[in-house]
């Protein structure tokens, strides 16, 4: 057999191998994507810091489509209040986001949403009561990470309008008192998280 037949089976054994190795590749991108596409998950996560200060809160954040993506639903709901000295720490704030996850496996989370509810705070002779809108784009990174458990640390920041009236509580008669109305608009950082995440796909 020739030199130059050898060196042609040689580079034909060659482009083939690679182009074998491309078709492997590509399927195997190609099942990941599938995948991904598929890919069906759910987080429920509750934030430590606002457990402290006695304001219960859970959220659950759900991948629809692909695990850089989530919507995620949180509700924080504190209701206490004491009819003997009068005091009141009733919140309801709600949010909706959506949530960017830069990889499958990278802690870094972007999310963008809305916020809103209602509130109810006297600590003195003075109350305010009302309820209030607005958005929010939020920042989390992932401290900790295990198979189904995480912790998370965030902010967010964003805009508030809010309506509210402010009362008093008069002692003698027992009454609540309207003073006055008002309406703020806020501008800056809106929350704060150390956040325990269970997470399972579905």
């Amino acid at each position: 057999m020739s030199t130059k037949i050898k060196y042609t089976l040689f580079a034909i054994c060659i482009l083939t191998s690679l182009s074998q190795h491309a078709m492997t590749q590509n399927e195997q991108k190609e099942n990941i994507e599938n995948k991904n596409q598929q890919w069906q998950g759910i987080s429920i996560k509750t934030n430590a810091i606002y457990n402290i200060s006695l304001a219960p809160n859970i959220s659950i954040d759900f991948y629809p489509f692909s695990p850089l993506w989530s919507i995620e639903a949180t509700a924080i709901i504190p209701w206490w209040s004491s009819e003997k000295n009068q005091k009141r720490y009733r919140l309801q704030e709600y949010k909706l986001k959506y949530v960017y996850h830069f990889n499958s496996k990278n802690r870094h989370h972007l999310s963008i949403g809305v916020i809103g509810g209602l509130y109810d705070f006297k600590f003195s002779s003075i109350g305010f009561k009302g309820d209030f809108i607005g958005g929010e784009v939020g920042y989390d990174y992932t401290i900790f990470r295990k198979k189904h458990l995480s912790i998370e640390l965030g902010f967010g920041v964003g805009f508030i309008n809010t309506t509210y009236d402010k009362y008093y509580y008069n002692n003698h008669n027992d009454w609540y008192i309207y003073k006055s109305s008002a309406n703020t608009k806020y501008w800056g950082p809106t929350s704060l998280s150390l956040s325990f995440v269970w997470s399972y796909s579905l």
